[in-house]
């Protein structure tokens, strides 16, 4: 996308987006990856969420509207919470 807008003239795609679209898209990626790459944090959804099924994307939508009120009840990320030591 970057090289269609930078030199349109050379054909390097037809359905172009704009700069807006697509420049944020490596940060969001590296961000999923170091969210998945916790394991904690990954253990955790996967104990909530893991048996969540949906047929349509307005389904996959509910799932992540319920995870994020649920989240924002929290203090601090759950998969993160402080270990309560042994007496």
């Amino acid at each position: 996308m970057d090289l269609r807008h930078r030199y349109p003239k050379l054909g390097f795609t037809s359905r172009a987006m704009r700069p807006e679209v697509y420049v944020g898209i490596p940060r969001r990626v590296e961000q999923a990856q170091r969210e998945t790459a916790d394991v904690d944090r990954r253990d955790w959804f996967r104990h909530h969420y893991d048996r969540e099924t949906h047929k349509v994307k307005a389904g996959m939508f509910e799932v992540l509207e319920r995870c994020k009120t649920e989240l924002n009840g929290y203090p601090y990320h759950p998969w993160t919470a402080p270990q309560v030591p042994a007496p």
